[in-house]
């Protein structure tokens, strides 16, 4: 039996809507919306135990208690996830004096721990009749997105440049979806070639794109836009859809007048906030790294991207996401406080989530930092 699905309610004021909607905020506070399940049915569910493991798809082993509403679609998304096993230790824990010392093994099919809520989403996508799935990343979410979009027969739109940590595993995820494309401007494909141990098969694949030219994918409308940051042909992208401008301005140094033209146009902007200047002073990095990431090549701090959202705020950017914060050298309230203090100072209202009054959430900008390691929450903008 599987447990009943009641529908979505607001975490903050309790307004239900019907999980049908797909909405992922309150449309009366702003607030995440969660699932909620009849706790009798639930309870029968589960049957006073958790679900055994299912070697065939995490998704199976769960859809109990997950809300799909189509149960067709799970062979058509999963890809064999699974569990993260916890496995003994049996040297480096005694070696440390942690006689029972466990390490969580994860085993996803793209190597993403990101594969479990991605497979769960993407089937969202299919079961809410989207076409296009589109993700600001580079790392292990980029290829847990673009395998699960291709399994699935949707689109996959993934913005990257050519540094190892944000190309490693773009020729593997090619290969074993062959049909999908690289989407690059031709100087950022030869210096992934140039700089990287890849197949030069991978230009089989490739889409070029040029900055300042948009381009289209399913819905979207793309425009590449020139960064400044020490890979090759750096761009950011501009991207609509309808009433909607969401610009992606990542791995810079400073803000360069093109990416400042296109960034003044956003209604969402996600723009980086990587170090704070006293704890990279005071850190652990070598001098000539520090010099790296504070020169104009290399990464805005919190104090230089404050700034330039203070200039460019106006009442029709709703939503604002700091990014590529460094984990060693930034914490998400310092980059917090130091945004937040800017756009008040420019005028506007902030609100940044369940501690902030209704009214505050509905009418003012939505500011959040993206977490490093985690799936950030799903937004919905039209």
């Amino acid at each position: 039996m599987n447990a009943e699905c009641l529908g979505l309610v607001c975490r903050d004021c309790g307004k239900g809507l019907p999980e049908s909607e797909g909405a992922l905020t309150c449309p009366d506070c702003g607030a995440p919306l969660r699932v909620t399940f009849s706790e009798a049915s639930l309870r029968e569910a589960l049957g006073g135990a958790l679900p055994a493991p299912n070697g065939a798809s995490f998704l199976r082993q769960w859809r109990a208690v997950l809300p799909i509403g189509d149960e067709s679609l799970i062979d058509r998304v999963s890809l064999g996830e699974a569990e993260t096993p916890l496995l003994p230790s049996h040297r480096y824990g005694p070696r440390r004096g942690v006689p029972r010392l466990y390490f969580k093994m994860e085993q996803g099919p793209t190597l993403s721990l990101k594969d479990r809520g991605t497979a769960l989403c993407v089937l969202k996508a299919l079961e809410s009749g989207r076409r296009t799935v589109c993700l600001s990343s580079s790392g292990n979410n980029a290829a847990s997105v673009s395998a699960y979009a291709s399994r699935a027969g949707l689109e996959a739109v993934v913005v990257t440049h050519d540094h190892g940590d944000h190309v490693r595993y773009v020729y593997k995820l090619l290969r074993r979806h062959a049909d999908k494309r690289l989407w690059a401007t031709p100087k950022t494909l030869s210096g992934i070639l140039r700089r990287h141990s890849i197949s030069r098969r991978i230009k089989e694949y490739h889409q070029p794109i040029y900055k300042e030219f948009e381009f289209h994918a399913g819905p979207l409308a793309v425009t590449p836009f020139e960064t400044s940051h020490d890979g090759t042909d750096n761009v950011g992208f501009s991207i609509s859809c309808g009433a909607e401008t969401f610009v992606v301005a990542t791995d810079m140094g400073c803000v360069t007048e093109r990416a400042l033209h296109y960034m003044a146009k956003a209604t969402v902007l996600m723009v980086e906030s990587n170090y704070d200047a006293r704890m990279l002073a005071a850190g652990r990095y070598p001098m000539y790294l520090q010099a790296r990431i504070r020169g104009e090549r290399g990464h805005m701090d919190n104090t230089a991207t404050a700034a330039r959202l203070a200039e460019l705020w106006t009442p029709a950017m709703h939503h604002v996401f700091l990014c590529h914060l460094s984990h060693d050298n930034n914490t998400p309230e310092l980059a917090m406080d130091a945004a937040r203090a800017a756009l008040e100072q420019a005028g506007a209202t902030v609100a940044v989530g369940a501690g902030e009054p209704f009214a505050m959430r509905k009418a003012g900008v939505q500011l959040a930092v993206l977490p490093r390691f985690d799936s950030s929450p799903l937004y919905v903008f039209s």
